[in-house]
C-alpha cells in the first residue's frame, strides 16, 4: 500500500470505531508494504485497557511473512480531551497474531498522537518496540525525580550492605 491507509471513515471527527481486516487466501508468503500514512481514531476511553470498540483497529489476516513499515508514517487522532487519561490507559491499534511468521522493518518514520496532559506521554514514542510486538499504544506517567532518586538511595544501600557482609 504506497498511499494511505484509513482505518475507519471519520479521522480527526466525531463517529465510531471501525474494525478494518486485511485478508489474503494466497497459500504462500508475501510482503506487506505500508509505504504512507496509518491513519486511527480513539472514539472513548476507559480506565486501563480499551476494548477495541473504542478506536480504530486493523486486522492483518494473511500469509505474510514480511511486514515493512518503513517510510510508513502513524497518525492517531481523537475528539476526546486528554483530562481524563491516565496511566496505564491502553488501546490495541493493530492486531498482527494471525501473519505468517511476521518480520521485517517496523519503523515509522513519523509519529503523530494526541496530546497528553501534564505527566503523561505516549509509550510508543520512547519504546515503540513495544507498539510493533503487540499493536498497543500505552499511556504511561513521566516518572518523578523523586521517585528516581530514592531508587538510586534503595540501590546504593543495598549494595554498601552486601560490600559490608563480604569483609
Amino acid at each position: 500500500i504506497n498511499g494511505d491507509l484509513m482505518v475507519g471513515n471519520t479521522h480527526g471527527t466525531a463517529g465510531t470505531a471501525s474494525e478494518l481486516t486485511l485478508q489474503t487466501n494466497l497459500s504462500s508468503a508475501y510482503a506487506i508494504t505500508l509505504g504512507g500514512m496509518v491513519q486511527f481514531d480513539i472514539f472513548a476511553n476507559t480506565t486501563g485497557i480499551n476494548a477495541t470498540t473504542n478506536n480504530d483497529y486493523l486486522h492483518l489476516n494473511a500469509s505474510a511473512s514480511n511486514v515493512l513499515l518503513s517510510g510508513a508514517t502513524l497518525n492517531v487522532a481523537t475528539t476526546l480531551t486528554s483530562a481524563t487519561w491516565q496511566d496505564g490507559d491502553n488501546w490495541k491499534m493493530i492486531d498482527w497474531n494471525n501473519l505468517n511468521g511476521i518480520s521485517g522493518t517496523f519503523a515509522f518514520n513519523s509519529i503523530y498522537l494526541p496530546t497528553l496532559g501534564s505527566g503523561l506521554f505516549w509509550d510508543v514514542l520512547s519504546n515503540p518496540t513495544n507498539f510493533y510486538n503487540t499493536g498497543i499504544i500505552t499511556v504511561q506517567a513521566i516518572p518523578e525525580p523523586g521517585r528516581a532518586v530514592l531508587m538510586l538511595f534503595g540501590a546504593a544501600g543495598l549494595l554498601l550492605r552486601r560490600r559490608r557482609r563480604t569483609v
